[in-house]
């Protein structure tokens, strides 16, 4: 794919604008992710040179918290979970009228699983639909306050694709009957719908202007287009118990709070405005700080949010890639987000040609072109009723779900939580800085294009410090202190047999040994004996003792960690190396004789997301 292809008509068009939009999200997220202050980058010192700004640049986040702290590697040029959802909301949208309950029941359920970077509230809200409830109607009085208190940024920074179906509309109301109907699922609160409501506007005027934005024209047109943006939208069709939820919850005063968020919106547009008047005596930061964007307590909020992605974007509109810079390097702020935004934004206005190389380099490139363009001016009817034809995933699929993917290999293909099919290319395993903790990425290219990572974490017993093999001398016993280390725990010879039925009346029967324990393809004899059905894959995936199906020694330890180093230190050679599968973590080897040894670990799992 070449840059020529990025604008195959005029950059003016609406199409050259939707490319520009959704890779512009994309590139500002990839950028302004690893300078986030809650991104928790190791090494990570504040600032920028001419080289960060140039280029992406592979990071380290620190994540897992008190119990699985690890070090995850970040590939240059990934995106987070700003981009993950407008890909979701994208794909919700080509549902057609439907792609409310899509997105609520398919979408954000299945996003719990691959998710990197997600926001508290959207990653609550989504675990609430998986279990088939919504937000706002739960038993839990304290959970439903919570969710009418979120009015972060969560809801803006992913509603750009609705702009872009409605940009052929004669008016914005279709688009912003969307944006809420989006905004509720995950969000109560009016700052975060007020702000994913301008800032929709904003894009949406953009996607719509054919010619050259004056300066400082989207902030103006903005403020001018008040009115359809201010109101609150209807959502009775669609969400027919929420408003009813929101004045409860809020005492009947929910239209108060609306006007307020509506009234702090103006005041920013309007700080905004000044600003631009300032021209070159303008500084970005002191503008940004002024709206509250390294206030802690609103730095996330929607309001914000969207104040500063139309002023970045307006006073960058001749620059672009400079505006998405100052947006991911903004000391304090939410800068993945605020980049994020502000890239969809002048992509809007200018189409995809700034990006450069940025835009061939991002994650997932070809993949998010293939949605900005499925997105570009769908035809949609009202949404009229509930979809009970989507059906969406259950818990007990999900962990169904996990579980599969434990045991998969390179190369394997796995059936997607949303319905999608995917093919495990890698696993990585990240750096833990705990003893009892362990953490697995699994790299997965979908079959429509898109790279997702599903990680897992995984508690284990402590290990002791590694210790060197000593040499064994005639008549010498293991040192104590390091059969305590390996903690030998259960050793056995499996053997692979053509026929368990015939085998079985040949040890227990002829010769009398007892059977301990009994399966369709597996037999325990005592005398730590085990029968295996031959060419009955082992835990690691492969044939039981190769081509000449040879006996295999099976031990298990307690400190699998502690055994792999000093085989690799050595120069014992792996046929397996460590590999994480259900509940255990294994390796094979060779002995001296090139016997085939096969040790594990059994650990205990915790599912969980990434944060």
């Amino acid at each position: 794919m070449s840059c020529a292809e990025l604008s195959p008509r005029k950059s003016g068009s609406i199409h050259a604008k939707a490319l520009g939009a959704f890779l512009g999200a994309a590139v500002g997220d990839a950028l302004g992710w690893p300078q986030e202050d809650r991104a928790n980058r190791v090494g990570y010192e504040r600032g920028r040179d001419a080289a960060q700004s140039s280029a992406f640049a592979a990071w380290v986040r620190r994540a897992g918290g008190r119990f699985h702290l690890h070090e995850e590697a970040v590939r240059a040029g990934e995106y987070s979970d700003d981009t993950q959802l407008i890909l979701c909301t994208s794909r919700s949208i080509s549902h057609g009228p439907d792609w409310p309950w899509f997105y609520v029941r398919r979408e954000l359920p299945a996003w719990t699983f691959y998710e990197r970077g997600g926001g508290g509230a959207t990653k609550r809200a989504a675990l609430t639909w998986l279990s088939g409830r919504e937000p706002w109607q739960v038993a839990k009085k304290s959970d439903v306050r919570r969710y009418f208190e979120a009015g972060g940024n969560g809801v803006a920074m992913r509603i750009m694709p609705h702009s872009l179906a409605g940009a052929r509309d004669e008016d914005f109301a279709r688009a912003a009957r969307d944006i809420m109907a989006n905004g509720v699922s995950t969000h109560g609160h009016p700052r975060a719908l007020v702000g994913a409501l301008a800032y929709g506007y904003a894009v949406w005027q953009a996607f719509r202007e054919a010619g050259t934005l004056p300066y400082g024209a989207l902030i103006e047109r903005t403020l001018a287009g008040a009115p359809a943006w201010t109101a609150i939208p209807e959502l009775q069709s669609i969400w027919p118990s929420w408003r009813a939820a929101a004045d409860d919850a809020t005492g009947g005063k929910y239209a108060e709070l609306w006007e307020c968020a509506v009234g702090e919106m103006r005041i920013l547009l309007e700080q905004a405005s000044a600003a631009m008047q300032l021209g070159a005596l303008a500084v970005d930061e002191v503008v940004l700080n002024e709206f509250g964007c390294s206030d802690k307590h609103m730095a996330g909020a929607g309001t914000v949010a969207a104040a500063a992605a139309i002023f970045l974007a307006s006073r960058h509109a001749a620059d672009p890639i400079n505006g998405v810079i100052e947006a991911a390097f903004a000391r304090g702020t939410d800068t993945d987000t605020i980049a994020s935004m502000t890239g969809a934004l002048l992509g809007a206005i200018s189409g995809p040609d700034w990006l450069g190389h940025f835009a061939m380099e991002v994650q997932d490139a070809g993949y998010i072109m293939q949605q900005a363009t499925r997105s570009d001016g769908i035809p949609q009817a009202a949404p009229n009723g509930s979809a009970d034809e989507i059906v969406a995933p259950s818990r007990r699929e999900l962990d169904a779900f996990s579980g599969e993917l434990r045991s998969a290999t390179a190369q394997s293909q796995v059936l997607l939580p949303d319905g999608r099919t995917a093919l495990v290319t890698g696993l990585d395993q990240h750096e833990s800085k705990t003893k009892t903790g362990r953490a697995v990425s699994w790299r997965l290219l979908v079959n429509d294009g898109q790279s997702v990572y599903v990680k897992r974490l995984f508690r284990i017993k402590a290990e002791a410090p590694a210790q060197p093999v000593l040499p064994i001398g005639r008549g010498d016993t293991v040192p104590s202190s390091l059969a305590d280390q390996n903690g030998v725990v259960r050793v056995s010879l499996v053997l692979s047999v053509r026929d368990l039925e015939r085998s079985l009346q040949f040890y227990a029967g002829l010769l009398g040994m007892g059977v301990l324990k009994r399966s369709e393809n597996h037999a325990v004899l005592a005398g730590a004996i085990v029968l295996r059905k031959r060419d009955m894959p082992n835990a690691t995936g492969d044939s039981v003792g190769g081509a000449g199906q040879s006996p295999v020694i099976n031990i298990e330890v307690r400190s699998l960690g502690a055994v792999h180093r000093r085989i690799v230190e050595q120069h014992y050679p792996l046929e397996k190396d460590l590999t994480q599968t259900p509940n255990r973590l294994l390796l094979r080897c060779a002995d001296p004789d090139g016997n085939a040894v096969e040790l594990f670990e059994i650990a205990r799992t915790e599912s969980g997301t990434n944060k």
